[in-house]
């Protein structure tokens, strides 16, 4: 005997971009889509296939993401301690070629 599926309490079970990625899928594969064709099947693709997982990689690590991310930039902060802004406009005139 088979379980009977309950209904999802609320969008994080079911994510409504899903249901929306599956039906333009159907549309799109019964050829009753309207628009570029090419670019609906790899927005589709995309969403389902890479961000969606992606998304909840990031959700489940997000302290990870974080720490990472402060760490990326902190690092690229690095090479602004040493910049040096010039203000005298002779020194920043470039002569262009005649």
């Amino acid at each position: 005997m088979e379980k009977a599926r309950r209904p999802p309490k609320n969008d994080i079970e079911f994510p409504l971009s899903l249901a929306d990625n599956s039906y333009s899928n159907s549309n799109l594969f019964q050829d009753k889509a309207t628009g570029n064709k090419a670019a609906l099947w790899l927005r589709a693709k995309l969403q389902t296939e890479l961000l969606f997982p992606l998304g909840r990689q990031a959700q489940a690590h997000a302290k990870k993401i974080l720490v990472a991310g402060a760490v990326v930039l902190l690092s690229l902060s690095v090479g602004l301690r040493g910049a040096r802004t010039e203000n005298r406009v002779d020194k920043l005139w470039v002569e262009g070629k005649k």
